[in-house]
């Protein structure tokens, strides 16, 4: 009789069921808009949950022995726990009547754990203890731990799932019921091994690119499987072999292994006396990266080619130890992408991103709002990409953090237009901010950018840049590009120390729905800026009838000292087209050190009913202001 290995999981917003042959990491699954929370595996003291599952919750599984789990990351990254206590039983329960932990579960697993999360951002949990599932039972999973460093953000489902989970502390009898639902899934293996046994193919995740004494998974597809079939792992420098064990013999054919060498993997399949062993896979470890690249999944994947942003990037963690050209095939890459910094990067070893129109799509969501991250990276260039946020809630096309340096982003297309939100933290298109979930958090976000020929569609704002109070970063040049169709802002910076905002087109064309405007805002801690030749227009050609104030440039308790002045020279600020409301062409209020020479202001809407227009505005006194040669 053939046997096989089946995996189930229960997803946010649809159910699939998927029957392989131990390949539990290559499936797609399509989470849209989860909810991430701490809770159990990244909070100290909420460090325990209950999920109660349906049968149907996983369509149709069978009776049988569960080997493994997979728990859904809200990203990307390694885990450790100090203790990871796993138990799970059956139950008559639907919902949970009250605050009370069931009690009598079977663990089945305890100790420590380490991990690297797996594509798809899986965390998986191979059983020390299998687990008898019966499939006309509901099923409790219960997970806790103590020592995460790091934890992970679980993906969480909320509609749908009305008392279905139950959190609080790992030492309570009792805790809080609450409508969630993990995004979860496992193993299950039916009937008993019997030979010949087919040991299958082996893989590794990743196989190139790896860093030293890092930690890969190892898998095996094509494999028969069944009960007390077992598989003992084995690594040789070359193919042939002589091979010797890594680790223990397991009952799962899966497998964490800390790899320091180039070197080939096998797993001795076991069934009673008899023996196989499968194909083994090649695993290169990086001591640093150096020349050009791809991201083609047309090829096979190797050394120099990769089939995402998270293989590339994992791979760049290893360090460079030259310059680094990535080109990538032009298509669809749906994954949130984060660069974080990269050893050996400099000025000579700089990394450079050809997007060669490459689009990269995902769905922010509340704790992990970025389509693509660069935190703390240094000398990095991103041109000619597509960067797309399909949630309508949440999203920052790029978030610069942690003391990025030294990055280009150029004639890249930035589109949110999905978002509908109106709430100012949660989405803007180029961000630099301390905040996952603020766009104007102060911090040492990021120095020496360079912003220019790019087109940003939608959100709240166009690009805010802020830097660290009492301590500002330098912006150096914001230039060239088109920024349309924001709810309230094109450009704000805050503590930033000198730069240029020149040659940008800023409008708001075909946004039906609109906020209070500003075209460019210098904001607090601003100084030694330059804001010239923008063109700022069209702001309620699709909500003419809205009122509110809008603004061309406006300052606001923005002070710069003496000797660093900023200065608005040369724009052009012109068809401000509200029906009604307040519009300021220049506005100043109670900031210091602003010089506006040669602007040319025209508010001229003969279809505007009410309100009042300004030329230029300077409200309260200030020091320091010199207004030259303005129309």
């Amino acid at each position: 009789m053939t046997k096989r290995l089946l995996h189930y999981f229960f997803l946010l917003t649809c159910i699939c069921l998927v029957s392989e042959s131990v390949d539990a990491q290559n499936y797609q699954y399509p989470v849209f808009s989860p909810t991430a929370n701490t809770i159990p595996f990244a909070n100290s003291t909420s460090n325990l949950r209950q999920w109660i599952y349906y049968p149907t919750d996983f369509y149709g599984a069978p009776s049988g022995t569960i080997t493994t789990l997979y728990f859904k990351a809200s990203g990307s990254g390694n885990v450790n726990f100090a203790n990871l206590t796993i138990k799970m039983g059956a139950t008559s329960l639907n919902i949970f009547p009250n605050a009370t932990f069931v009690t009598g579960l079977t663990t089945v697993y305890n100790g420590a754990y380490s991990a690297t999360v797996m594509p798809s951002n899986y965390v998986v949990v191979n059983l020390q203890t299998p687990y008898l599932y019966d499939n006309s039972q509901n099923l409790i999973i219960e997970a806790s731990q103590t020592g995460f460093s790091p934890g992970f953000s679980i993906a969480l489902a909320t509609t749908g799932v009305v008392a279905r989970s139950l959190y609080g502390a790992s030492t309570a009898v009792s805790g809080t019921v609450q409508d969630r639902l993990a995004d979860m899934g496992f193993d299950i293996v039916t009937g008993t091994c019997t030979n010949p046994i087919v040991a299958g193919q082996s893989f590794a995740s990743p196989a190139f690119g790896v860093c030293p004494g890092s930690s890969v998974f190892f898998g095996l597809s094509g494999t028969s499987v069944g009960a007390g079939q077992s598989y003992q792992w084995e690594t040789s420098p070359s193919a042939s072999g002589p091979y010797t064990p890594v680790g223990a013999a397991q009952w799962v054919p899966n497998s964490y292994v800390n790899v320091s060498n180039d070197g080939y993997y096998r797993a001795a399949v076991s069934c009673g006396f008899g023996v196989a062993y499968s194909t083994p896979v090649h695993v290169s470890v990086s001591t640093g990266m150096s020349g050009t690249y791809t991201i083609n999944s047309f090829y096979p994947e190797s050394p120099t080619n990769f089939h995402s942003f998270a293989a590339f990037t994992l791979a760049l963690s290893c360090g460079v130890v030259g310059p680094v050209i990535l080109n990538v095939e032009p298509g669809s890459y749906n994954e949130q992408v984060v660069f974080n910094a990269v050893p050996g990067s400099s000025a000579t070893n700089s990394i450079t991103i050809n997007g060669n129109g490459a689009t990269i799509m995902a769905a922010p969501f509340t704790s992990n709002r970025h389509v693509l991250k660069i935190n703390g990276t240094d000398y990095l260039t991103l041109a000619n990409l597509n960067i797309v946020g399909y949630d309508q809630t949440y999203g920052y096309g790029i978030h610069l953090t942690n003391g990025a340096e030294n990055i280009v982003i150029s004639n890249c297309n930035i589109d949110l237009s999905a978002i509908s939100s109106t709430t100012a933290g949660n989405s803007g298109c180029i961000v630099a901010s301390a905040s996952g979930t603020s766009v104007t958090s102060a911090g040492n976000n990021c120095s020496n950018i360079v912003i220019t020929g790019n087109t940003l569609t939608g959100a709240y704002h166009g690009i805010s840049i802020n830097g660290s109070s009492g301590s500002s970063q330098a912006v150096t040049l914001i230039a060239s590009n088109q920024i349309q169709d924001f709810y309230s802002i094109g450009i704000v910076t805050t503590n930033v120390n000198g730069g240029v905002l020149k040659n940008n087109n800023i409008s708001r064309a075909n946004r039906g729905a609109v906020g209070v405007f500003e075209g460019i805002e210098i904001g607090t801690g601003t100084k030694n800026m330059v804001i010239d030749g923008n063109r700022i227009h069209d702001t309620h050609n699709s909500a003419t009838t809205q009122s509110g104030t809008a603004y061309g440039i406006y300052a606001s308790s923005c002070d710069a000292p003496a000797g660093s002045e900023n200065r608005v020279i040369n724009n052009l600020i012109y068809n401000f087209n509200s029906g009604s409301g307040t519009i300021y062409g220049l506005y100043n209020s109670s900031s210091d050190g602003f010089y506006y020479y040669h602007n040319t202001v025209v508010l001229d809407n003969v279809a505007s009913t009410s309100g009042t227009t300004r030329g230029l505005y300077q409200l309260t006194s200030a020091t320091g202001i010199d207004i030259k040669n303005n129309i």
